[in-house]
């Protein structure tokens, strides 16, 4: 019975919405199919809560550039016909500041896609946050092998569409999408947008799985809709090997300067430099351009500091034990 009040609230939204979604499926359907993308996305990638938000904003603050708004992301069957709409219908709803961990908050700042995913076509290893009794079967499209045919081919046409849906919503600018489980989807990625790129940003594997279960057992009492039967620390360390074995192999295709690393704690400490060599590996243009802007919006958020955790030794030993590739390969010692 609890998640009856969910399921109750879904269904009025699906209902109220139905009428905007029938009128952009045919004010814009046949306008979709026949957008051209010239200029392929780039991709911020990164495991989650491994600070893909903060590179993410940085890269959005350029003009040249577009992205998928946190309302967008909600409601992708209406962000042509109907966009400031959900806006400003979200805005009373939306808290200032995220529960996790502070970061500001708005219907129209930078999101993950994954949701807008989910809504379009349910490939996405957030379905299996809400039904984890199908847990197998969802956490199958964070990398798709081993996936049937027909559920690749309906994941790429779904991304494919609300690229070009979104690329004609902002007027054909190019677009910087992040999305944490996109990190092990780049060569299916690479597959739908040849001239696509990615920027890849990793952090302390230690802090990464404590603030991936934070942020995990905040979501789930909004998200699951049956009851929880994985344990969740071994969903979060096997879902992290899982996710960069597939990285590694999957970049090994992608033509030189179509791919870019960043280390969280060195974004932080030299974000200008760090933001002019991804500008400069991945030909984004001239930073200088952009750098006054960056710069006035890192002075507006230098109070903040991210979470500290303490890690116990039986529980470091562990982590090690599991994620010592990474661990090995990036230089982390804690």
């Amino acid at each position: 019975m609890k998640y009856v009040p969910k399921f109750i609230g879904i269904t009025i939204i699906v209902l109220i919405t139905a009428p905007l979604r029938w009128y952009e499926k045919i004010r814009f359907g046949k306008k979709i199919k026949q957008i051209n993308v010239d200029k392929e996305p780039i991709f911020v990638i990164g495991h989650w809560r491994s600070g893909t938000t903060h590179l993410h904003t940085l890269l959005t603050l350029d003009p040249q550039f577009e992205y998928m708004s946190m309302a967008e992301t909600a409601f992708p069957h209406l962000i042509c016909g109907s966009n400031k709409l959900i806006h400003n219908l979200m805005a009373p709803f939306t808290p200032k500041k995220r529960p996790t961990d502070n970061v500001r908050m708005s219907p129209r700042m930078p999101h993950e896609h994954e949701f807008a995913i989910m809504s379009l076509c349910l490939h996405s290893p957030l379905a299996a946050i809400a039904f984890p009794r199908h847990l197998d079967k969802y956490m199958k499209t964070l990398t798709f092998e081993n996936a049937e045919k027909k559920v690749i081919k309906e994941f790429k046409e779904s991304f494919e569409y609300m690229i070009k849906k979104l690329t004609l919503a902002k007027g054909g600018k190019q677009l910087v999408l992040k999305n944490p489980s996109d990190t092990a989807k780049v060569k299916i990625l690479h597959e739908i947008f040849p001239k696509a790129k990615f920027v890849h940003i990793y952090r302390n594997p230690y802090h990464v799985f404590y603030s991936t279960r934070k942020l995990h057992k905040h979501n789930i009492k909004y998200y699951e809709f049956q009851k929880r039967t994985y344990d969740l620390d071994e969903l979060i360390l096997s879902t992290y090997k899982t996710m960069h074995k597939r990285l590694y192999e999957d970049i090994q295709n992608l033509p030189e300067g179509h791919y870019v690393e960043v280390k969280y704690e060195d974004l932080v400490a030299n974000p200008l430099e760090n933001l002019k060599r991804i500008y400069d590996k991945l030909s984004l243009g001239d930073f200088n351009e952009v750098k006054p802007i960056i710069s006035s919006y890192l002075d507006s958020i230098k109070e903040f500091k991210a979470a500290s955790y303490s890690i116990p030794p039986e529980e470091k030993e562990k982590i090690t034990n599991e994620w010592i590739d990474m661990i090995e390969k990036w230089g982390y010692k804690e």
